[in-house]
């Protein structure tokens, strides 16, 4: 009976064990995948910035050296103005949910 017993918690721990690392490798590998998805993000990031700097040292320069900045017409109308943006119309989502319940409830009726 003794012997028994003593097997049986033998191999329920052996499972618990290969269940546990299984969960471990699981886990180290989705942490290694999260890590190196973070480190692609940040090298993104840092070109990014780089870019930016390269372009404000391009505008830097280029104010220096008082040349006149060609813009397309968008951008030098937007520059030329001295009035705000119009402001936005109000939502007309719920003009549109009051309709919808009314024609869900006439059909109901």
């Amino acid at each position: 009976m003794r012997e028994v017993e003593l097997r049986n918690q033998h191999e329920e721990r052996e499972a618990r064990f290969k269940r546990l690392l299984r969960l471990l490798n699981t886990s180290q590998f989705y942490v290694k995948y999260l890590v190196d998805k973070i480190d692609n993000q940040h090298e993104k990031l840092k070109e990014t910035l780089e870019k930016q700097k390269a372009r404000g040292k391009k505008r830097v320069h280029t104010e220096e050296t008082a040349e006149p900045v060609r813009r397309s017409g968008r951008q030098a109308n937007k520059e030329n103005d001295t009035e705000p943006p119009p402001a936005k119309k109000a939502a007309t989502g719920r003009r549109k949910r009051a309709s919808t319940r009314k024609s869900v409830l006439s059909s109901a009726g």
